[in-house]
């Protein structure tokens, strides 16, 4: 099943907390991430986890990796204004499409 924008947008938000930070994201800090509620969130963490993309457990918060390499999962494209990998589908404001 292909990944809708929205959840590939928020596994490559995963991966790239992941990336920086050297540690899971909380539910939390991927709603300011990705501008959306924590409940929307819930749902869709659910969703990628039926999926197999992302596991969650039960122990603490941060509780989260991904089970599959996010380049698999989400095209990316090296962004070199801003010197970070996007998705494929983004379009950045200082290069244009």
């Amino acid at each position: 099943m292909p990944l809708t924008p929205r959840l590939r947008g928020l596994l490559q938000a995963i991966a790239t907390h992941l990336q920086t930070c050297d540690r899971a994201p909380t539910v939390a800090e991927l709603a300011v991430r990705v501008d959306r509620s924590p409940g929307d969130l819930y749902r869709d963490l659910q969703v990628l986890q039926d999926l197999g993309y992302v596991a969650r457990g039960d122990a603490n918060r941060r509780a989260l990796r991904l089970l599959v390499p996010v380049f698999q999962a989400v095209p990316v494209v090296r962004c070199e204004v801003h010197g970070q990998d996007m998705p494929a589908d983004h379009t950045c404001p200082a290069t244009g499409p």
